[in-house]
């Protein structure tokens, strides 16, 4: 009895170990079937041992869907789990694209939340059910980047250096204040994660089609565990390298406004003219931007992990590091109307001798427009009058960024079930951040006018034209002798 007993033990933990590193429907069935009644034969368990050592192993993909739903189905508070068994292996390249993955959770695209002009490549700001109060952790314990705030810079974050992403939409009484939205925790790997000696890798390139760039991305992890006479000790070392080249280009049609409409049977304007009657109302447009960036982001990440548990798995200290090191560089090229200017001049209209076109709804269709540029008196000396008479003033920016972001994480942890109702733990952290940044702009005006088309369901098209000089075409006179003639755009001064 005793021998039937300690034989099925015996092979009953085999079968959890089995179950734990996950197994095919075929290789559960056949350690099942090796599973004999007390009453079996003790002499019948080598030859079930040998057929279950048979039994299919299943890794990578699969184990990492149900390592996520194991976590999920085990955990006390709401929780969603993504998990990357094989390096590299979550699903996207940025932690903050992975997270939008998971219900309920939004990210921001633009670079900040109050600048719709710039857009982030990657993702910015994480959104937890509408929320933006977001704990974020490293392996449980709270972690931030220096960048105006207590939060963490997912998009700093290698990824390829992570086992998992857990996301506490509900986070429970225990856990520390900070998350109102909900908690956001990066694990990274730990040597007891992997029983052995592993050595995995990974290389891919990036190809911006925008950019017309190729990048790489690489990664490394050499773990390895030891049974000693002073228990096991497992050590893990990572490194990780990913550049991205890519672009991000704007375009908008700016500032409707509901304007009169006149015309006089062959010609359309939205302020009154000779012989002209006003027909209605329409929406026009104040004017329009064409921008560029170009980025060239780095993300460098280290990691490093030490495990020891006692032999009876009553004391187990882990020691964890790691440091994120994330690059930007971005350069801007934008041109666009500034429309407030417009506005107080005297409002946008079209050059004179051409007609706009509205369609049924009132809505503006195409046409030249150009608007009064406003008296600057630098450029209006007697005998040297340049600024145009009419022409929507621009913004040219050239901006050139520079950001570098290190975070490092020191951590440590010492369990010791003393008892069956006592256990001590002591954690200790340590988290240090430090941001840099550059930034250079230049900002110069120009006078032009615009050719705007909206296509109708189809791409707008809007080409930049020299400005309208005088108020009434053509000009006369000497360009630059009378405020009626500036010089803008006229003889050697061909450009604007």
């Amino acid at each position: 009895g005793n021998s039937a007993a300690s034989s099925y033990l015996s092979r009953k933990e085999h079968l959890r170990s089995a179950l734990r590193v996950g197994a095919s429907g075929l290789a559960f069935f056949a350690t099942m079937a090796s599973i004999p009644a007390f009453a079996q034969d003790a002499e019948t368990a080598p030859v079930q041992d040998e057929a279950a050592e048979d039994a299919i192993v299943v890794s990578g993909f699969r184990e990492s869907l149900q390592s996520a739903q194991s976590r999920k189905k085990n955990a006390d508070t709401i929780v969603d789990s993504i998990t990357a068994e094989d390096i590299g292996a979550l699903p996207d390249r940025s932690v903050t694209e992975t997270l939008q993955r998971i219900p309920g959770i939004s990210i921001n695209r633009f670079a900040a939340g109050v600048d719709p002009d710039h857009f982030s490549v990657e993702g910015s700001g994480v959104v937890v059910r509408g929320l933006t109060y977001v704990r974020s952790e490293f392996n449980g314990r709270e972690a931030f980047t220096a960048n105006n705030g207590r939060a963490l810079g997912f998009a700093d974050v290698p990824s390829e250096l992570l086992g998992g992403v857990d996301v506490f939409k509900s986070p429970s009484a225990d856990r520390v204040e900070g998350g109102i939205a909900g908690v956001v925790n990066l694990r990274t790997r730990l040597p007891f994660d992997k029983k052995g000696l592993v050595i995995a890798g990974s290389l891919e390139a990036n190809y911006g089609d925008f950019a017309k760039k190729t990048s790489p991305t690489g990664a490394i992890v050499l773990s390895n565990t030891w049974d000693t006479g002073i228990g096991e000790i497992g050590l893990l070392g990572s490194f990780s390298y990913s550049q991205l080249f890519s672009r991000a280009d704007r375009f908008q049609v700016s500032s409707f406004r509901v304007r009169p409409i006149y015309s006089n049977g062959t010609r359309t304007d939205v302020i009154p003219f000779t012989g002209a009657t006003q027909t209605g109302s329409g929406i026009f447009p104040r004017g329009a931007v064409l921008g560029t960036q170009e980025f060239d982001r780095e993300r460098y990440g280290y990691a490093a992990a030490a495990q020891w548990r006692s032999n009876d798995g009553d004391m187990e200290a882990t020691f964890q590091f790691l440091r994120s090191d994330a690059r930007q560089a971005w350069t801007e090229h934008t041109l666009e109307i500034t429309t407030d200017n417009v506005a107080a001049n005297g409002d946008s209209r079209a050059v004179d001798g051409t007609s706009l076109e509205f369609d049924d709804s009132g809505l503006f269709d195409n046409g030249f427009i150009t608007g009064p540029t406003g008296w600057r008196g630098d450029q209006n000396t007697a005998g040297d009058i340049r600024t145009p008479v009419l022409g929507l003033q621009s913004n040219n920016i050239r901006r050139d960024s520079y950001s570098k972001a290190v975070t490092s994480d020191y951590a440590f942890n010492y369990r010791w079930d003393v008892s069956d109702v006592f256990t001590l733990n002591v954690d200790y952290q340590h988290v240090d951040s430090k941001v840099k940044v550059r930034d250079n702009t230049l900002w110069i005006s120009t006078y032009q006018d615009a050719f705007i088309d909206l296509n109708g369901k189809d791409f707008p098209t809007v080409a930049f034209q020299p400005p309208q000089n005088c108020a009434t075409l053509p000009c006369t006179g000497a360009p630059g002798g009378s405020a009626g003639y500036p010089s803008y755009y006229t003889g050697t001064h061909q450009s604007y």
